[in-house]
């Protein structure tokens, strides 16, 4: 997914230490208080089915549950599925469901419900339509069981069960594909969808009747608040518990006696995150390998990392972080190189015929813009050094601060020259989303594909294809790593950092985690001591 195109961490300032962070305490869970959460990123839709990106997936989590989930070492668990069953050629899967299970206007959970989310992303009106495709049928076969036949074996269709269900309700089924009024969010989640103010705030309240074990908190606030330094103020204030902070907030500001006797810091390095600049490969000069590598050359992820952005992220050299399993060694580092960048594009024939310090190739000059979400403090200090950095090559890039909105409608119609975004990986790893030529988004298939930058490349679109197929794991490891020396090679995107998201929580919640999957993966089981309880019903 693209998200804002998120952890490992520790309680110090130490980036991305690794550790534990279960906050230690003899006191005993209990019941209560609430947690306001201040973010500066709005979100698109709570309609999981037509949601595009991470941010709205993420909060989604809170008020709705899949048939299946990832643990905490990225592999399949059940959830709303009790348990499933793959046959022997592996085109059957057989889902038999949780019995007991209601939704938060009361209403049993069951098989039909499932069908009914099936059909409606098999409408082709969700961006999920692209994991349907090999899906043959579907039945319920009973109340509790779904069977779901495969035209041919597809491991990736794994990912259309992990996506939240909605419930079926008085909505026309083409209503939940209409404007965001018509829509109510019904879930079997953890929360209950107590009200929703776009652009402002959701707020949450526990479904003391969740089948796998009520929340301890009783409410979550989460606020939309634009400023970074209004959110930090909030904390200074208290008025906030839980928020992400700048780079120079957590290091800085964040870092005294007083602000640490209230709040824990950690930092929050998510493992299924990276940050990238994508091009639009249809632009007169990006298009041109030659000029990608030259601008890959001129840029010191290292520096990067330990000036710009103050010892934070881990650079990355390609589409894979080098603890992934099957992650390919003999992949060259990303070598900084100004020279030889520079006679990358002298070999193309790019020249400064004015001496304004800017090349031109013939009538073109080598400049370009870049989306930088506004609100991101992060992603202009990463914008700022790569400028700086291009200039040395005489290559100039302009700077264009959007909304998150503004620039998801713009990535989505390819209307840029560049941008700096997250990806979010799939539950496998599987490139297909960002990387399949028939995920380039285009008027005809409704704007529905992640591949934003128009790549292609029949090769790899092979192993994609193929991967999708494969439930043999030495065979899968062989294709991540050919794979990777296609994507590294090609450079449709200049690959930076995995993502790193220092954040401060009030001292009074106890059992927080952050972990690789999410922020959120885990706060059913944040609690507060009673005594320490600062919000009651």
């Amino acid at each position: 997914m693209l998200s804002g195109f998120n952890g490992c961490g520790s309680s110090s300032s130490d980036p991305g230490s690794g550790k534990d962070l279960a906050v230690p305490s003899i006191e005993s869970p209990a019941c209560g208080d609430t947690l306001i959460w201040s973010v500066n990123t709005g979100f698109q839709t709570l309609n999981p089915l037509i949601a595009s990106d991470s941010v709205s997936l993420g909060f989604c989590t809170l008020f709705y549950d899949s048939l299946l989930k990832l643990d905490y070492s990225s592999q399949l668990s059940a959830c709303l599925a009790e348990t499933w069953e793959v046959s022997a050629d592996r085109r059957v899967i057989v889902f038999r469901l949780k019995q007991g299970v209601t939704w938060h206007d009361g209403k049993p959970f069951t098989a039909s419900d499932v069908a009914f989310n099936l059909r409606l992303i098999e409408s082709g009106k969700s961006p999920a339509a692209r994991f349907f495709t090999c899906i043959d049928t579907f039945e319920v076969t009973d109340r509790y069981t779904l069977t779901v036949r495969l035209n041919s074996p597809s491991y990736s269709v794994f990912q259309l069960f992990l996506l939240p269900l909605v419930a079926q309700n008085a909505l026309n089924p083409d209503d939940f594909f209409a404007s965001e009024e018509m829509f109510q969010p019904v879930g079997t989640g953890p929360f209950i969808v107590q009200e929703f103010i776009k652009d402002e705030k959701i707020e949450l309240i526990a479904n003391k009747s969740y089948h796998d074990g009520r929340p301890y908190l009783d409410r979550i606030l989460i606020r939309i608040i634009p400023s970074q330094s209004s959110i930090f103020n909030l904390l200074k204030t208290h008025e906030t518990d839980l928020a992400e902070l700048t780079l120079d907030q957590f290091l800085k500001q964040a870092d005294t006696d007083v602000f640490r006797s209230y709040y824990n810091l950690y930092n929050d390095r998510n493992s299924f995150v990276y940050t990238f600049v994508g091009w639009n490969l249809t632009h007169s000069l990006l298009s041109r390998l030659e000029v990608r590598k030259a601008i890959s050359y001129a840029v010191d992820r290292e520096r990067m990392c330990r000036e710009a952005l103050m010892g934070f992220h881990e650079p990355m050299n390609g589409p894979y972080p080098e603890y992934f399993v099957s992650y390919d060694n003999s992949l060259p580092k990303p070598e900084f190189n100004v020279k030889k960048a520079r006679e990358i594009l002298a070999g193309e024939g790019f020249s400064d015929s004015d001496g304004d310090g800017i090349l031109e190739l013939e009538e073109n000059e080598l400049r370009f813009t870049v989306l930088v979400i506004a609100s991101a403090e992060k992603y202009l200090l990463t914008a700022q050094f790569l400028a700086s950095s291009l200039e040395q090559i005489g290559c100039r890039m302009e700077i264009i601060r959007l909304p998150y909105e503004e620039i998801m409608q713009r990535v989505m119609q390819r209307k840029f020259d560049s941008f700096i975004l997250n990806y979010t990986y799939a539950f496998d790893y599987n490139l297909r989303s960002l990387w399949h030529s028939s995920m380039i988004p285009s008027e005809t298939n409704g704007y529905r594909g992640f591949n934003v930058m128009g790549y292609t490349n029949p090769e790899l679109d092979q192993l994609i294809d193929e991967m999708d197929q494969s439930f043999d794991q030495k065979r899968r490891d062989s294709i991540y790593r050919e794979m990777q020396k296609i994507v590294t090679s090609d450079q449709a995107q200049l690959f930076l950092y995995m993502k790193d998201a220092p954040v401060a929580v009030d001292k009074r919640f106890r059992n927080v985690h952050q972990d690789g999957l999410s922020r959120l993966h885990r706060v059913t089981r944040w609690y507060v001591p009673e005594a320490l309880q600062k919000y009651r019903e």
